[in-house]
């Protein structure tokens, strides 16, 4: 089984190479987020590839990820960054997939105004270009941005969307979780998918997180494993909420070993074929 990492993020500290911009979220953080070293932890893992999710703080400036990804032929996909408001988004996404062979867009529906923009139609020429160019958008969403993702989805049916993070489910609530109502109604369009990540941020009770678990259950049960997809979210899966220690290993392997309830079709899916049907990874990348 060919594992892909679906979610991480690359980046160097060294500001003067790889200039960064302000986000809403402070200053680039102080982990080391170098390819140089999940390189080493994939290698250790058995993961072949992996997704870079490119970080806002880099914004359309994939410099890093060019030379991450010639340094290490096989290993990376970029998904870029726009603002996808701008009246030029449609030209810039299509400069950006030629410049630097991104396969697709992140929007941050945190930042100030960016659901009302995808609700009220101004994100729909890229989005529509994303669908004509046979590439995904993908969300960083909460909840409360469902009903917008919902919309985009039913009006660009050409279009594959990705909602990060299983939605930050809020798992204080008991099952069956009615807050993640509008995440689990998602499921009923065929062109939605939803990342299987962050797994320990979620989590509010030890490893191997029963409550998460339940929740991925009913997941599955509502888009089926051919439409999620695993991710680290290296290297800011030690930022958890629980005591328990994580590493990447670690990430991986409670979807790999330690849930013996997932079926062995539904973990091919989520540990590697649903990434690898919605973004093309170099041969070279093989099986590890």
């Amino acid at each position: 089984m060919t594992i892909i990492d679906a979610h991480v993020h690359l980046w160097h500290h060294d500001a003067a190479r790889y200039p960064r911009r302000p986000w809403l979220e402070a200053d680039l953080p102080p982990h080391d987020g170098t390819a140089d070293r999940l390189v080493r932890l994939m290698d250790e893992a058995g993961v072949a590839a992996a997704l870079n999710v490119q970080v806002p703080w880099y914004g359309d400036d994939n410099t890093y990820h060019r030379e991450a990804a010639q340094r290490f032929p096989g290993r990376f996909a970029l998904l870029g960054v726009i603002d996808p408001a701008l009246g030029d988004a449609p030209e810039r996404i299509e400069r950006m997939l030629g410049r630097d062979q991104a396969q697709g867009l992140r929007i941050h529906l945190n930042e100030p105004g960016r659901t009302e923009q995808l609700r009220t139609g101004q994100c729909d020429p890229v989005i529509a270009a994303a669908g004509a160019l046979g590439v995904p958008i993908q969300f960083l969403a909460r909840m409360r941005d469902m009903a917008a993702i919902r919309r985009s989805a039913e009006a660009f049916p050409r279009t594959s969307f990705v909602v990060d993070h299983l939605g930050h489910p809020d798992l204080s609530e008991p099952p069956p979780f009615p807050a993640a109502a509008p995440f689990f109604e998602l499921g009923q369009l065929p062109n939605v998918h939803a990342k299987v990540s962050l797994l320990c941020d979620h989590a509010r009770t030890a490893y191997p997180y029963p409550d998460v678990q339940e929740f991925v259950r009913r997941t599955i049960e509502r888009f089926g494993a051919s439409r999620l997809m695993w991710g680290s979210n290296y290297p800011l899966i030690p930022e958890v909420r629980t005591t328990e220690p994580v590493d990447y290993r670690r990430a991986l392997e409670l979807v790999r070993s330690d849930w013996p309830w997932l079926a062995g079709e539904d973990k091919a899916w989520i540990l590697g074929g649903t990434a690898r049907k919605l973004w093309r990874f170099p041969a070279e990348a093989g099986t590890r």
